[in-house]
């Protein structure tokens, strides 16, 4: 057996499909030696790119403060593309459909949801197609901002786990619990626990573990004032305040997951939700990552770490 375990995690993809195709790039060339592979939620997009046509074989798009006007076949398909790198949803229309979906927030709505569930299908795929024999064990976790649909996806993989509500068993000493909720946002987004709750949820799941000091706690919102939490403090328009200058920026994270690590002290934890604030820091014993993201700029954040017997051996950041 080997002398460690060795895990990469990321998180907040957000269906940006140029850093998911690095990801599986990098586990398909063995570049980090990852045994394991952690994603730590938020897998769906912000938004939908219409491609309406003009008539005439020709289609008109407007994303990054930018025009666009292509011809079909090739033209179309890049474009199509350039926007799913970014994790955007492209989406080939007509004047008189963009008209009817700007009426009728249902149907918006529902569509955006089926592209976001499309996509992590995708993804499923992929991930199937490129690494599924490689004997890397890939979790892929949802997030705060991803609808219900995201998991039914995932749960048709044989290869791809959604480890939520599961103790998965890493290897001989190392298990993992895993939560896709954050603690209340001002976006009231379709996971979010209050504290107490976040806390109870943690401290019942790791009842299961059968040596808590030895676990992985993957958890999508990180502990609160750890240094993985700093976010722009946002005014009641939702803007962020700024004096001098300069944007105050404030903890963010849950205070019932603090409370939950300073107790049950696992080995690591590993987080995300919080883009802007990558890093590790410590809690007790506990080593907590936070890779942060920067994947619609086609940029793949990560940690890698080695997990000893009874002690995290090493880990460093990288990015690509």
């Amino acid at each position: 057996m080997a002398k460690y375990l060795r895990c990469y995690m990321c998180s907040d993809l957000h269906a940006a499909n140029r850093a998911y195709r690095k990801l599986l790039n990098a586990v398909k060339l063995n570049q980090y030696e990852a045994q394991v592979i952690l994603i730590a939620g938020d897998l769906t997009g912000k938004a939908i790119v219409p491609i309406i046509d003009q008539g005439n074989g020709r289609y008109a798009a407007a994303f990054l403060n930018q025009d666009y006007m292509v011809e079909t076949g090739e033209e179309l398909q890049k474009l199509a593309s350039n926007i799913s790198d970014i994790g955007y949803y492209p989406h080939v229309t007509t004047p008189d459909e963009v008209e009817e979906l700007r009426n009728d927030a249902a149907k918006m709505s529902e569509l955006f949801r089926q592209k976001m569930i499309e996509r992590v299908g995708e993804w499923v795929a992929l991930a199937e197609e490129r690494i599924g024999k490689s004997g890397v064990q890939f979790y892929m976790m949802p997030g705060n901002d991803d609808d219900r649909g995201v998991d039914e996806m995932i749960a048709q993989s044989s290869y791809v786990v959604n480890p939520v509500g599961k103790t998965i068993q890493l290897n001989e000493y190392h298990e993992m619990i895993s939560f896709d909720y954050a603690n209340p946002t001002p976006w009231h987004t379709p996971r979010e626990w209050s504290e107490d709750e976040y806390y109870e949820r943690v401290k019942a799941a790791a009842a299961t573990l059968q040596d808590v000091q030895r676990a992985v706690f993957m958890i999508h919102v990180p502990p609160y004032d750890s240094g993985l939490d700093t976010a722009p403090e946002l005014d009641k328009n939702l803007r962020p305040r700024v004096t001098m200058g300069d944007v105050l920026r404030i903890p963010v994270g849950s205070t019932g997951v603090r409370r939950a690590i300073q107790e049950l002290q696992p080995l690591v934890s590993v987080h995300g939700h919080v883009h802007e604030a990558p890093g590790q820091s410590k809690i007790g014993r506990t080593t907590c990552f936070n890779a942060g993201s920067e994947a619609p700029q086609g940029i793949l954040r990560g940690f890698v770490f080695d997990l000893g017997k009874d002690k995290l051996e090493r880990a460093f950041r990288v990015q690509g």
